[in-house]
């Protein structure tokens, strides 16, 4: 399988890291690289957390999961399994009606509450 993680938290990619040995995968921790792989490279499956810049105090809409929620639609990955891993309800409920109304399915479920294979 090969997955793509928009993920800032180091604790929480190496948590990936661990969980998906075996496979491909893709970590990034802001929205530019996210965009720049995402535009050009497909994946099987698509984990987004919302808060970015995590100890920054530099949390922006611009730099949050909503801004990559929006780009995917243009991208190859419109019919990608994409999970929304956030802890933070109210910005993957933004990002899940974003894919919705682009006609993306997601599903949020907050990191650590999933099992990987």
């Amino acid at each position: 399988m090969n997955y793509f993680i928009l993920e800032d938290n180091k604790m929480r990619q190496q948590w990936f890291k661990e969980n998906l040995k075996g496979h491909r995968i893709t970590i990034v921790d802001n929205v530019d690289d996210a965009k720049r792989i995402l535009k050009t490279s497909a994946y099987d499956i698509i984990f987004l957390d919302h808060d970015l810049g995590e100890g920054t105090g530099g949390e922006s809409y611009y730099n949050s999961g909503v801004t990559i929620a929006e780009f995917i639609p243009k991208t190859p990955n419109k019919d990608t399994e994409i999970y929304i891993h956030s802890q933070n309800p109210v910005g993957a409920e933004n990002m899940q009606k974003i894919l919705n109304y682009n006609g993306i399915n997601s599903t949020i479920i907050p990191f650590g509450s999933f099992k990987l294979n």
